[in-house]
């Protein structure tokens, strides 16, 4: 998909991932309602970029916003909301894939160019 964000980073840790936006480090750990957020937000920027590379997909299963996925508004969720953040992760995931085929499905357009090339 060939996405560079200029302003988040992601740390992949073994024990606690980190995503830096700007100077700000969310914790990806379990019920980190902030970490999530700010997965979700990124989640977001890769799906609209993706949306305009893999334009022969399907649009991907969940609508997103920086603030929300599907019909979920994560900045009103309470912590203690585990069946609605099961939603979310759920959404996440299920978007995710979709990112996933759109990886597959350019690739295969890049070397199906690639091969028409070389012949």
């Amino acid at each position: 998909l060939d996405f560079k964000s200029k302003a988040w980073k992601l740390v992949p840790l073994t024990d606690c991932a980190k995503l830096i936006y700007k100077k700000e480090i969310y914790n990806l750990v379990p019920g980190n309602c902030r970490g999530l957020l700010a997965f979700n937000a990124l989640l977001d920027q890769v799906v609209r970029h993706a949306k305009t590379k893999a334009t022969s997909m399907p649009p991907p299963p969940f609508q997103t916003s920086p603030t929300s996925i599907g019909s979920i508004n994560l900045t009103t969720l309470s912590q203690a909301d585990n069946a609605t953040w099961s939603k979310v992760i759920h959404c996440m995931t299920s978007n995710l894939s979709w990112l996933s085929q759109c990886s597959a499905e350019l690739t295969a357009q890049f070397l199906g160019t690639v091969v028409k090339c070389v012949r």
